[in-house]
């Protein structure tokens, strides 16, 4: 089955050493993973400011983007996943039947 990801759980896995990291990793490496085609330029958003602010070294935030490059992952349009329910405005980006989910049901959606 393919593994919907989005730009925190692809942050995660490359730079965070705790368990949240460790769970992130092992999502990544649980099949093959599809992301909206902006992931990796959030991603590269992310790495880029948490290097100025020196929450990563340079170095790391490097490191942690030729990871990124390497990353094996199909990326869809966000077309795609708009048509399926995922638009701001109208509920956020969530199921409106279950509001406390912490996550879009958009990223749960098998391909």
């Amino acid at each position: 089955m393919t593994v919907v990801v989005d730009a925190s759980v692809v942050v995660a896995a490359l730079v965070d050493a705790g368990p949240t990291g460790s769970w992130a990793e092992s999502v990544l490496a649980s099949g093959p993973l599809a992301a909206p085609h902006l992931m990796p330029v959030e991603v590269a958003n992310v790495l880029r400011r948490a290097a100025l602010s020196r929450e990563l070294t340079s170095d790391a935030a490097s490191l942690a983007h030729h990871d990124l490059t390497s990353l094996r992952v199909e990326l869809f349009p966000y077309d795609g996943f708009a048509r399926r329910g995922c638009r701001p405005g109208r509920d956020a980006g969530c199921d409106t039947r279950h509001p406390r989910r912490e996550t879009p049901s958009c990223h749960r959606t098998a391909l």
